[in-house]
């Protein structure tokens, strides 16, 4: 009976101590793993790199951008010089129609018939049949725009650009074949109706090439969407016989 008490007792100590071990390390396993699981962000990032260049690296950089900035200079120089040098041609041409008028107007200044420019422009401020005073002849106020348009084909006007920048030269020409076929042309002061009926004419030709540019690209859109919903519907085709 003795043997069995002390028995008990000498083992309840073993038995707590066994415990107490199994805690501490199961202490030390949690707290290893919360010091890994806080530790493994920072060992994780990687330091900032920094990037040094060389002296000779950054004189080439340097002067790369200068020779960059350079050539934006000069491209914006040519640039101006372009537009300038289109100013004064457009201006050459000015003038050089209107010296011309100024030379038939002084040559008709003579004729006792002669008619003179209204106030504005054709088509906006009045009608360029009736001020021309030939409401009782259509039939040659049309052979004259039939023959206008034959020599502004011949001198290779740019049916692109305005009235104003067409060449001087081209459109003195064009003056002198239509008074020289036209007579009754030279009745008007310094050509202002041939000068209206080539600015028309001019401007008639730019809205009708713009309107054919809309119509090819409205029908190319179309055709486009055509093909989409022909391809959109082919695949629905093939999904249905798929299922």
């Amino acid at each position: 009976m003795r043997s069995t008490k002390n028995k008990s007792k000498s083992t309840a100590p073993l038995a707590d101590t066994t415990n107490t071990v199994k805690a501490a390390k199961k202490a030390k396993a949690t707290t290893a793993a919360v010091t890994k699981k806080h530790a493994a962000p920072s060992a994780s990032r990687a330091p900032p790199t920094v990037v040094t260049y060389t002296q000779e690296e950054l004189d080439a950089r340097l002067a790369e951008q200068v020779a960059q900035a350079a050539a934006n200079v000069a491209q914006i120089e040519e640039e101006r010089r372009a537009e300038n040098a289109d100013y004064e041609r457009r201006i050459a041409n000015l003038q050089a129609v209107q010296d011309n008028a100024t030379e038939q107007a002084a040559a008709d200044a003579s004729l006792d018939d002669t008619i003179p420019k209204p106030h504005g422009s054709a088509g906006d401020d009045f009608n360029l049949l009736d001020k021309m005073q030939l409401s009782g002849n259509k039939l040659e106020y049309d052979l004259m725009h039939r023959q206008l348009h034959e020599y502004c084909a011949r001198v290779k006007l740019s049916m692109a650009d305005t009235f104003a920048a067409q060449p001087g030269d081209k459109m003195i020409h064009l003056f002198r074949k239509m008074r020289d076929d036209f007579p009754y042309l030279r009745r008007f002061t310094g050509n202002w109706a041939l000068r209206e009926m080539t600015r028309v004419y001019l401007k008639d030709r730019r809205a009708y090439e713009a309107k054919l540019q809309r119509t090819k690209a409205s029908k190319a859109k179309a055709a486009s969407a055509r093909m989409t919903a022909a391809i959109a519907h082919r695949r629905n085709d093939e999904d249905d016989d798929n299922e």
